[in-house]
Parts: structure tokens; C-alpha cells; sequence
């Protein structure tokens, strides 16, 4: 099969749904393997919740970063196609405009659930593997996990792998809609996949609107820090 033929055949299938859901599952679940691998050949159990939080981010980061690039080398684009380019189109204002949004309608959505499921609890602290409290190392490595690797990945896969990917042949409600699912879904608990739906749903918004998901990267490691300072540091 020569380069043209292998691309088009790549390209064709990056614009269909099923090949984006599937492919973006698979790419997850051979990452997850080879940084179980790795942690099952480099001793980590005896270190820190934070150094092995770290140390475990990083390996998937790094895993999936190797493989996208594979792949988008058997595309035929560069990183640009996953959304990681300058963006667009005021994308400061928008930035701004998707912080305060996603502060509004994630409130109004928690207070609307509290109000109408009587056991839901939006104060339950989120498990992200860390327990405090943390020495200054286990502070760096946590924060590095947390706010640096995290959203660039999460980032990546939902906003730059999914929802860009259905976004090719679908209307933005319905991209947008399993995008955003997919990510509150991943995060378990009630209380943080309300919030990380809206934050989704804003984000692929903004990633639309700036053809980038560089401010989204921002705004999600924003949140990260705030989030992180608050559980660990104050």
C-alpha cells in the first residue's frame, strides 16, 4: 500500500464515529497496559501516593503521545490535527467567556440536582489518588500529575482525539454531547461528572470556536490547580 492510498484509507476512517470511539478506547486501553507493564518491572510500591500518581501519568501521557504520533504520521497531518496549534479567532475573549460560563451553568446545575435528588451530595471530595498530608516533594510530583500532565492528556484524548474526530462529519450538539458524556463519565463520581460535563460541553465549544484546544488546556489546568490548592496546600 503506498503513502497516498494508506493516508486516504486513515483519513476516511478519522471522519467516521465508530472508528473515532473505538480507536480513541483502544489507544486508552494500550497505554493503561504498557504503564502497568512498566510499573510491574520498575519498583515504585514502596514510594509515595504522589511520586507513584506521578509516576503512573507521566508513563500514560508518554504512551499515548507515542502512539498519536504514529498514527498521525499514517494520517499524514501533524499535531495541528489534534487541535494543538496557535488558536483562533479572539480566543482570549473567549477563554474568559468560557471560564465564567462554565462557573454559571456548572452552579445552576449542581444547585438544580441538589435541589431535586435529596441524597445527592455536591461536597464529596474527589478521590484523584493522593492522600495528604503531603511533604513538599509529594506537593511537586502531586501538582505536576494534577495541573501539568493531566489536562494536556485528557485534553488531548476528549477535545483533541473525540470530539475534533466526530466533529468532522457530525453536527457540534452531537460531537460535543459524547465528548463531554465520555469525560464526566470518566471521572466516577455524581458531584464531579455533572461539573466536568459543563466544563466539557464549554470546552468543546471553545475548541470549536478557536480551532484549537490550547485554551482548553489552560482553563482545565486552572481549574486543576485551584482544586489542588484547596485539597492540599490550604
Amino acid at each position: 500500500m503506498n503513502k497516498i492510498v494508506r493516508q486516504e484509507m486513515f483519513q476516511k476512517l478519522a471522519r467516521t464515529p465508530t472508528y473515532i470511539l473505538v480507536g480513541s478506547f483502544g489507544l486508552l486501553m494500550v497505554s493503561q497496559l504498557i504503564s502497568l507493564g512498566l510499573s510491574s518491572i520498575i519498583p515504585i510500591e514502596s514510594y509515595s501516593d504522589s511520586i507513584k500518581t506521578l509516576f503512573n501519568t507521566a508513563v500514560l501521557g508518554f504512551s499515548i503521545a507515542f502512539i498519536l504520533l504514529i498514527l498521525v504520521k499514517l494520517y499524514g497531518g501533524g499535531i495541528s490535527s489534534l487541535g494543538l496549534r496557535k488558536p483562533k479567532n479572539h480566543w482570549l475573549k473567549l477563554t474568559i467567556l468560557s471560564v465564567i460560563g462554565y462557573l454559571i451553568f456548572s452552579s445552576l446545575l449542581i444547585i438544580l440536582i441538589s435541589y431535586l435528588f435529596k441524597s445527592f451530595d455536591p461536597n464529596q471530595t474527589q478521590d484523584v489518588g493522593i492522600s495528604g498530608p503531603l511533604s513538599l516533594v509529594d506537593k511537586i510530583a502531586g501538582f505536576i500529575a494534577i495541573v501539568v500532565l493531566t489536562p494536556i492528556i485528557e485534553e488531548t484524548l476528549f477535545r483533541g482525539i473525540i470530539f475534533r474526530g466526530i466533529r468532522l462529519s457530525s453536527p457540534f450538539w452531537l460531537a460535543a454531547l459524547i465528548s463531554s458524556s465520555l469525560f464526566a463519565l470518566a471521572h466516577g463520581q455524581w458531584n464531579v461528572a455533572l461539573d466536568t460535563f459543563v466544563l466539557g460541553l464549554v470546552l468543546c465549544n471553545l475548541a470549536d470556536r478557536t480551532r484549537s484546544i490550547l485554551p482548553g488546556i489552560f482553563i482545565h489546568a486552572l481549574k486543576n490547580s485551584v482544586a489542588f490548592i484547596l485539597l492540599f496546600v490550604l
